[in-house]
């Protein structure tokens, strides 16, 4: 079975946004631990982003892996690298849960997802996705702070974004004289957008054309699911010219691979020294890890309410004051460069991060050169 389609029938999982003060698992290595031996580094990391208060870690941690996968084959400085060479976390976000070549770029804006299924869609089918210059939370939420960090304005924001297509897509699709007229009276609840607030939030790249404009809402408010509505929101269609995209350049020169993987009965067989083992080898080959299946709740379920995916950009073995020394990963965190800062620049305690996954197929993903 093609290994993308395998993930969506199997997975089951997916991962969203996080209630960043009730978290657990992701605990700091202190800054008097001591390094013992060398520790095992990717420096040439694009820069920290933040997927704000939407529920798109796979696709932050998947435009993280591909962009640094370029920069690794053009031998280009990605710590400085501009947002026209980056992936779009909004545009990678179609392909979180998967599907297969000839459905790319028609499921629309998904909340929640695997970043596995992404990574394997760009690089063997896809090739290419639009820039972070084009499309990103930074411009569409530039008048409520930006993308920095998620707050309460924002959250407030996308659940009146989603009420207003509830509300109105129903005139949208079956009359689109009506929804015009409601459209143009301004009327909203506490609930809903007026067109001002619409236009206000979420004017990235319509036409500036009045009529071209409406067309677009029309259009928009008329999609069959809130996915495929955001979708033609946040990602304009100039941004899916080619001029507008970023092209991996390891397309047909990698591999995607997974642990642990499910055997022939279906189950995957995971371990921590083993996931150890596979971290210290891809980082020694200049290259990163996503890790997935994430549960962040006070206790690990089936049920996990908080789950999240980080990248893994480093591996050192530390000891504490009383001697015991122990493994930490560093990881590049979607929750923007101040959860960094304040956390030990990511360097965390790898048994208690990577026991939260139970080990789960496909918990971590990686590139390495096809043979």
């Amino acid at each position: 079975m093609n290994k993308l389609l395998f993930l969506i029938a199997t997975l089951g999982i997916f991962w969203g946004s996080v209630s960043q003060s009730q978290i657990y698992g992701l605990n700091p290595i202190p800054n008097d631990a001591k390094t013992q031996g060398q520790p095992i580094t990717v420096d040439n990391v694009p820069p920290i982003m933040s997927q704000d208060t939407l529920g798109i870690c796979f696709a932050y941690s998947s435009s993280t892996l591909l962009t640094a996968e370029n920069c690794r084959q053009l031998k280009t400085d990605c710590t400085h690298i501009g947002a026209d060479k980056v992936f779009s976390p909004i545009a990678l976000s179609q392909y979180g849960k998967g599907g297969d070549a000839n459905s790319a770029g028609t499921r629309g804006f998904s909340i929640g997802g695997a970043g596995a299924n992404v990574i394997q869609e760009i690089a063997y089918n896809v090739g290419m996705a639009p820039t972070a210059d084009c499309s990103s939370l930074d411009k569409i939420l530039s008048k409520v702070g930006g993308a920095n960090e998620a707050t309460k304005m924002q959250d407030e924001l996308w659940k009146r974004l989603n009420a207003t297509y509830s509300a109105l897509h129903e005139q949208a699709k079956k009359c689109d004289t009506c929804f015009a007229n409601i459209w143009a009276a301004g009327d909203s609840d506490k609930n809903t957008m007026n067109k001002k607030e619409f236009e206000d939030s979420f004017v990235n790249g319509l036409p500036e054309d009045a009529v071209e404009k409406n067309k677009a809402y029309l259009k928009a408010f008329s999609e069959d699911t809130y996915g495929k509505f955001l979708e033609d929101l946040l990602l304009p269609a100039k941004c899916r010219r080619l001029s507008q995209s970023v092209q991996f350049e390891s397309m047909n020169k990698v591999q995607v691979n997974f642990y642990p993987d499910k055997d022939k009965n279906g189950k995957a067989h995971g371990d921590y020294n083993t996931s150890i083992q596979h971290i210290k080898e891809v980082l020694n080959d200049k290259r990163l890890l996503t890790v997935g299946n994430l549960c962040l709740d006070k206790s690990v379920s089936k049920n996990c309410q908080n789950m999240h995916e980080l990248v893994i950009t480093g591996y050192r073995k530390v000891c504490n004051s009383s001697g015991k020394c122990y493994d930490a990963i560093k990881v590049a965190n979607s929750w923007g460069q101040s959860w960094q800062d304040q956390n030990s620049d990511g360097w965390l305690d790898a048994k208690e991060l990577l026991d939260r996954t139970s080990y789960q197929d496909a918990t971590l993903t990686w590139l390495s050169d096809r043979r």
